[in-house]
């Protein structure tokens, strides 16, 4: 991974590094437990196949008025986007805890 693997972080902030509890094969859906009692569902398809790989997470806050104009409909509340930085791997995902 290099510099520009992390582009698509920029306006993230690192929140929390952790370990991922099991195995991850990278599969739309799955659910990625952190040993800090984090719980990821991953959106989309990635690479991964790691045993208990490192995890870096990421955040951002979006404010109600680009949650309008990122999912075309009107919004009200600020939105919290993580991605995951899992092995070499950054990946998109939805925060279930």
């Amino acid at each position: 991974m290099d510099a520009s693997d992390l582009a698509p972080a920029v306006g993230y902030t690192a929140i929390a590094s952790a370990t991922v509890v099991g195995d991850v094969e990278g599969d739309d859906g799955e659910l990625i437990k952190l040993d800090s009692g984090m719980i990821f569902e991953l959106d989309g398809c990635y690479a991964l196949l790691e045993f208990s790989p490192a995890a870096l997470v990421f955040e951002r806050v979006v404010t109600p008025a680009e949650a309008a104009e990122l999912y075309k409909k009107d919004w009200k509340e600020p939105v919290l986007l993580y991605k995951l930085v899992v092995g070499e791997e950054l990946v998109d995902v939805n925060r279930i805890r």
